[in-house]
């Protein structure tokens, strides 16, 4: 079987294993032009996640933003008062985005283990110094200033909705791409 993932890992500058590269028997043209179908959301996500291909960050994070709007208007989600003009909602599509491309990856210090508290260098709480931690609602809340409780009450349910927005369009532009590359 086929990682779709791989595949388009071809597409990247980066170094990928001989083994993912003489499994890919389809050429970089073959594998951009199975993308072609996809999405402009799905297409940005899975070049970012798969071919780290960060030149495309910018595009990914507008066009979910869009989604997420959409999403907004369709259930008529209540906007906080509070937070009106603060970009909360495009605030929680980067968060979901970077669950989602970078799913390990540390909210509080980046990734880089450490945090600066009192202007003296120490390792962050959160991840213990390693960089690698798996977000919970206390980490989301903070991410957007929010109280924990509140965060739990209002907005983790959304956030979810968010989550699987971006889940069903990685799975279905994977999907999409692999037929596309076996039609041919």
């Amino acid at each position: 079987m086929i990682d779709a993932g791989e595949l388009i890992a071809c597409l990247s500058e980066r170094p990928v294993s001989m083994e993912a590269r003489s499994a890919a028997f389809f050429r970089g043209i073959d594998i951009a032009h199975a993308m072609a179908g996809l999405t402009e959301l799905q297409s940005y996500l899975l070049r970012v996640k798969y071919a780290d291909q960060r030149t495309w960050i910018k595009d990914l994070d507008r066009r979910t933003w869009m989604a997420i709007v959409d999403m907004w208007v369709d259930n008529k989600w209540r906007y906080p008062k509070e937070r009106k003009g603060q970009e909360f909602a495009r605030n929680m599509g980067r968060l979901a985005l970077c669950e989602s491309i970078w799913p390990h990856t540390c909210l509080r210090c980046g990734g880089w283990g450490n945090d600066i508290h009192q202007g003296k260098i120490t390792p962050c709480p959160s991840c213990n110094g390693s960089g690698r931690s798996i977000p919970n609602s206390s980490i989301r809340s903070h991410y957007m200033g929010m109280e924990e409780s509140l965060w739990e009450a209002h907005w983790a349910d959304y956030y979810k909705q968010i989550q699987k927005m971006l889940e069903d369009e990685e799975s279905y532009g994977l999907g999409k791409m692999v037929r596309r590359l076996f039609a041919a």
